[in-house]
């Protein structure tokens, strides 16, 4: 990248470069000046008392153009599985959302789209699969608790579906929040 690429980068500002290009000081990192910069989106939902072996499902669809930089949290009452899927074919998209700015004042500028609990017509391919434990055992599962966060990249025209499955053994509150921006393709 060419010193005058870096100067000009929406996403690079708040660097010092020598002359050479090298970075030499970051005021601050690239996350937090995405949210100045009024890039930085959230998408929030919470599924109240979902039976247990019960989903949250939220369907993330990339831009042609872009790519998707998302850090995705989720929280339950107990015991959660979050797993990620690609490929995944629809009967129905599910719901719209439109995921917030960070900076208020401002609109989303989002191109992606996304939907809460579509309609699966065929998984897909597993990407990844991770267990949330809570406190406490089966006597104790009422006021456990537990969160967790992955980070991926939604590479510009593909899709990702995520899914929160309740495994608790018994109905629970489950909640995903992913903070996101879009970037030309990596």
């Amino acid at each position: 990248m060419s010193i005058s690429q870096i100067l000009h980068d929406k996403f690079m500002e708040g660097l010092i470069v020598d002359p050479d290009g090298n970075v030499l000081f970051n005021q601050i990192d690239i996350i937090h000046q995405t949210v100045h910069q009024g890039y930085m989106h959230t998408l929030s939902h919470t599924k109240l008392n979902v039976a247990d072996n019960g989903f949250l499902r939220v369907r993330f669809v990339a831009p042609a153009d872009k790519d998707i930089h998302i850090r995705i949290s989720w929280a339950s009452e107990g015991k959660s599985r979050l797993k990620t899927y690609i490929g995944t074919t629809y009967t129905a998209n599910g719901t719209p959302i439109v995921p917030f700015n960070r900076k208020t004042g401002l609109a989303s500028n989002l191109q992606g789209t996304y939907f809460i609990d579509p309609t699966i017509n065929v998984l897909g391919t597993l990407r990844g699969n991770d267990f949330l434990g809570a406190g406490g055992g089966v006597s104790a599962r009422v006021g456990g608790t537990g969160s967790s966060d992955i980070e991926t990249i939604i590479s510009a025209g593909t899709e990702l579906l995520v899914e929160i499955q309740n495994v608790r053994g018994s109905a629970s509150d489950l909640n995903l929040i992913a903070n996101l921006y879009e970037r030309e393709k990596f």
